[in-house]
């Protein structure tokens, strides 16, 4: 049904010469892109383990009325397996890319941190296929930027800094070298390690944060606040790592001036950890601030936050290529899939996956393309989806979530050696009947013949 209403709509735009924003007068509104991009994800998610043949649902049906012959009886899940969805899903994300009329957002640099930060820094770049508008930065400003910002700048503009990826997210980044370090966890949490990566967990090493030195445009004035002693856990790791994520004991890039960095600390006690609002995990997502905008005095800047871009789509792609190729051994899609990954990864000054893993097989280079999936489309509201409709997120969304140790005392902007310690901040529940939720008492009240979803 949806897939119809969009393809409908698709033609409606095509017809009316409304493929893509063409004038700034339509930024935001509805496109022949847009209608596709919706078909990409729907067949993507339809030919992934949750909805394709699942076991959990296979047999769920409605029941037998007479008051409603023609649906009595009719399950509500496919029974079997289908390889075709994949084919299908290739299809549809192929259908957007053939348009012609979106690329990969690349700054005039090409510098990939100039890249990979102007897909939500330059509004409206030619990479975004469908938005949730443009507004101020201000909601997700106050939520990522740490208190001790506030504490040290003033101003006017409130700073909660509560909101942190967890140390698995963090793990997940690759070496700049393009492999990546942890490959898993023993039993107590503790890392395994990819020794050919680079990696090292412990220790300390004189090195310049390369995101903050790509914002201060090589002052050398400003090397005191990026060249620092750093923890070599965040050392050496890809770009995209270091504009997502940020750390304790570092500099918070906090406007326009010169001066406007703030050291950090967010252990119990630390200046960006004072009251309930700070981050659990020791860790803040540093991706959506304007780190130039004078945000302390109420001044965040706005953003076009990328609800579909082409990076989704390639993603979308390459996922289903792979899965398509693994159960019908038809290879076809393959050399289109590595070029497409290719230049993503070049975008963000990473070398071809098929040169970091030469022999990876068609599974491993599964795997890979979801790792990719977690770390291109980060905090961009895809992960709670993907882990679901993979099937995973037993073992990913449940159990013990990592970080460092936000509960060890600390104070101004010193962070403790007792931080740096893998720490359980929550434990989830995440079972069976959690990947679909329920339907509402009130709505089996009112519809008697509603059959409720599994496990409830």
């Amino acid at each position: 049904y949806v897939v119809n209403e969009m393809t409908q709509c698709a033609t409606y735009f095509k017809e009316h010469g409304k493929t893509t924003w063409t004038v700034d007068a339509e930024y935001g509104l509805p496109t022949e892109g847009a209608a596709l991009a919706v078909i990409s994800r729907l067949k993507l998610y339809s030919a992934r383990d949750l909805y394709n043949g699942n076991s959990l649902y296979n047999t769920v049906k409605n029941p037998t009325t007479p008051d409603f012959p023609e649906l009595s009886d009719q399950y509500l899940f496919p029974q079997t397996y289908s390889n075709e969805k994949w084919k299908e899903a290739v299809q549809a994300a192929k259908a957007v890319i053939d348009l012609g009329v979106y690329e990969l957002h690349r700054d005039a640099s090409d510098d990939p941190y100039a890249n990979y930060l102007g897909i939500t820094q330059v509004d409206w770049n030619k990479e975004l296929i469908w938005t949730t508008g443009y507004a101020s930065r201000a909601i997700i400003a106050r939520r990522t930027t740490p208190t001790g910002v506030k504490t040290k700048k003033g101003g006017n503009g409130a700073a909660y800094g509560a909101l942190g990826p967890s140390q698995q997210q963090v793990d997940a980044y690759a070496m700049d070298n393009g492999k990546y370090p942890i490959t898993g966890y023993e039993i107590d949490g503790t890392p395994k390690v990819d020794e050919n990566s680079g990696y090292s967990e412990n220790g300390i090493t004189e090195f310049a944060n390369p995101f903050l030195e790509y914002l201060s445009k090589g002052d050398t004035y400003q090397a005191k606040y990026y060249k620092r002693a750093t923890r070599n856990m965040f050392i050496n790791r890809e770009p995209r790592f270091y504009i997502a994520v940020y750390w304790s004991d570092s500099y918070w890039r906090c406007g326009p001036g010169k001066d406007d960095y703030v050291l950090c600390n967010l252990a119990k006690d630390g200046n960006s950890n004072t009251s309930h609002d700070h981050s659990r995990s020791g860790y803040l997502v540093n991706r959506f601030c304007d780190h130039t905008a004078s945000f302390v005095n109420n001044q965040p800047g706005n953003m076009v936050f990328p609800t579909f871009r082409l990076g989704e789509i390639y993603l979308n792609f390459i996922e289903a290529a792979l899965e398509w190729e693994k159960r019908s051994r038809d290879s076809q899609y393959r050399t289109t899939a590595m070029e497409y990954w290719a230049d993503l990864r070049a975008r963000s000054g990473m070398d071809p996956i098929t040169e970091v893993y030469p022999e990876a097989t068609i599974d491993q280079l599964i795997e890979l393309c979801r790792r990719e999936r977690r770390i291109e489309l980060a905090f961009e509201n895809h992960r709670f989806f993907d882990t679901r409709t993979w099937k995973i997120a037993e073992e990913c969304d449940g159990g013990k979530m990592w970080g460092m140790n936000v509960e060890t005392t600390g104070s101004g902007d010193v962070t403790p050696d007792s931080f740096w310690e893998r720490t359980v901040f929550e434990k989830r529940v995440f079972k069976k009947q959690h990947y679909l939720y329920p339907f509402t008492q009130t709505e089996i009240s009112l519809n008697k013949q509603l059959t409720q979803n599994y496990g409830w």
